[in-house]
């Protein structure tokens, strides 16, 4: 459950760019447009973004799947110098292995991505990764540093102004107080 939630939260976040019509495919049919894509791109940070939606989506049909194009994403941003392409590469492998609940994976690549996010000084970024941080403290039953990560996601989704993000984060900290058994915290 908590890992389709940081999913969730990872495809508003990326589908915020470019490839806008690949939201309303799902599962399959999205990774098949984007394969007829892939064939068509060029090396630039436009097949990097590709990549990294391919990642994504199979982050929940076929997770080593979805690693393999993480990392062509990784590669490929890597060799274009491009740190945010990097971070979020990172990001989306993470997801993965989230989903594969090799935990440990999952938190190095994000702290990873974390790292790149606060150099670039990339607010959006450092608001997902500190989500996804958290959602991995959370499945690995680590309550108290899962809420430090959310509450740093919501403060800085407060700052951007985005009250989905703020609203997301309240979620995640519920459910943390619920995990704790604290229902009257969760509740409020």
């Amino acid at each position: 459950m908590f890992k389709r939630l940081t999913c969730l939260l990872l495809l508003s976040v990326l589908l915020g760019g470019g490839f806008r019509t690949l939201a309303q495919k799902q599962g399959q049919a999205a990774v098949d447009s984007m394969l007829i894509d892939l064939k068509k791109s060029t090396e630039d940070t436009n097949k990097v973004k590709l990549l990294k939606y391919l990642s994504y989506q199979y982050s929940n049909i076929d997770p080593a799947e979805g690693i393999k194009y993480g990392e062509m994403s990784l590669v490929l941003a890597t060799k274009l110098n491009w740190k945010k392409g990097i971070a979020y590469a990172n990001v989306n492998i993470a997801v993965n292995y989230l989903n594969q609940s090799d935990f440990p994976k999952a938190l190095e690549l994000n702290k990873r991505a974390l790292a790149l996010f606060e150099q670039e000084a990339d607010k959006r970024g450092l608001s997902v990764v500190l989500n996804n941080i958290g959602m991995v403290l959370l499945n690995k039953s680590d309550y108290n540093e899962a809420a430090n990560y959310f509450e740093r996601s919501s403060k800085i989704a407060e700052e951007m102004g985005d009250i989905d993000g703020q609203a997301y984060e309240i979620g995640n900290l519920a459910i943390v107080y619920n995990a704790k058994s604290d229902y009257a915290k969760a509740q409020e």
